[in-house]
């Protein structure tokens, strides 16, 4: 949940949804601002830790709030458009008690709304996933390297695992 709410932010500034999204926003909520005022209310009246979400629900932008660590990909057909941390870690060093405050701050200069339009093709969960692709940093050995063997000598100038640093660039 963290990576996919980190993914969803920016820098203050920028423009607010457009294209396919802002079609979708109205269609399914009329406005944006009922959309960020559900979303504000969603959040704020979620007890105790959780997040507050937009998801894409079969073919519907909606609500929905989850406890804890709940994730939206765990519930059929909901798929991650945007994720808002309400755990008070969140918030309330720069906020204290004052949910609504962040919230709003964060829906109103914060969203990247061009990644939660990338999310209406449902790959959200994938855009979410920080961890870099390793195929091209390791590369497997032709033979392996046994760490005690009588080849350990001739690995002078390789890395640990045998691949020398040089040929993970």
């Amino acid at each position: 949940n963290h990576n996919f709410f980190w993914r969803g932010l920016r820098p203050p500034g920028g423009a607010g949804p457009s294209g396919v999204l802002a079609d979708r926003i109205v269609r399914d909520f009329g406005s944006l601002a009922n959309l960020l005022d559900g979303l504000v209310e969603e959040a704020v009246t979620h007890f105790s830790n959780g997040w507050a979400w937009l998801v894409l629900d079969r073919d519907r932008l909606r609500i929905r709030s989850l406890h804890d660590g709940d994730t939206p990909l765990v519930h059929g057909g909901m798929k991650p458009m945007l994720a808002i941390d309400v755990w008070e870690h969140a918030y309330y060093i720069d906020y204290r008690n004052a949910r609504a405050a962040y919230v709003r701050n964060l829906l109103d200069h914060l969203v990247d709304w061009s990644f939660v339009a990338r999310n209406l093709d449902g790959e959200g969960r994938r855009r979410g996933d920080q961890l870099p692709s390793l195929g091209k940093l390791v590369q497997p050995l032709e033979q392996p390297v046994h760490p005690f063997g009588d080849r350990s000598a001739a690995l002078a100038g390789k890395a640990a695992g045998g691949c020398d640093i040089a040929d993970r660039q």
